[in-house]
């Protein structure tokens, strides 16, 4: 029996530069890893909206913020947490 992906912690780059070096399937892991924790806290479809959302607005960064810092802000503001 195979053995369920369950990090403990995950290193991201949210443009995704650090996922591609093992594997395509890693990239569809983390996201379910990832929304499994946040609907810990929120709706799901509220968790995927925001983070959408904010994943779009990060991919039309162009400064003077980080992406981390302009990802996190933007789901504090979407989420209120």
């Amino acid at each position: 029996m195979e053995k369920l992906f369950s990090p403990k912690f995950i290193l991201w780059d949210l443009d995704g530069t650090l996922t591609y070096w093992a594997s395509k399937t890693i990239i569809p892991r983390i996201a379910f890893c990832y929304m499994r924790l946040l609907c810990q806290k929120v709706p799901f479809l509220k968790g995927f909206i925001a983070t959408a959302r904010a994943y779009g607005r990060v991919l039309k960064n162009l400064g003077p913020f980080t992406n981390d810092q302009l990802f996190n802000q933007n789901m504090v503001n979407s989420l209120k947490l």
